[in-house]
């Protein structure tokens, strides 16, 4: 069976069909949370934990358990709601692409 990847075409063989689209699904869902990272932290995006902004949606997100942010408590929340974040991601993701298709359609 072939699988289209972008502008390649690759052979893929029976066996292979659902881990080659579950690798590109993964990357894909990568590129999306680095990319909102790589926006949403700018000015602080070696110390995420000091950007007013991320605090700010953290706290919304988490209440009283994101006070007080230091650098630890930052990867031990983002790891601990990881899932979340990520569906989150997705969601700002998808809202991106409505708001570019509805200016380039306007």
């Amino acid at each position: 069976m072939f699988i289209e990847i972008g502008a390649l075409i690759r052979y893929a063989p029976i066996g292979e069909q659902d881990s080659l689209t579950a690798g590109i699904e993964r990357r894909t869902k990568m590129f999306r949370t680095l990319r909102y990272y790589w926006i949403v932290a700018r000015g602080y995006r070696f110390q995420p934990w000091k950007s007013p902004y991320l605090r700010w949606r953290f706290e919304t997100f988490l209440g009283k358990e994101a006070d007080n942010m230091t650098a630890a408590k930052f990867f031990r929340l983002s790891w601990k709601y990881r899932d979340r974040l990520r569906s989150f991601v997705d969601w700002a993701a998808h809202r991106r692409r409505a708001q570019r298709h509805a200016s380039h359609v306007a």
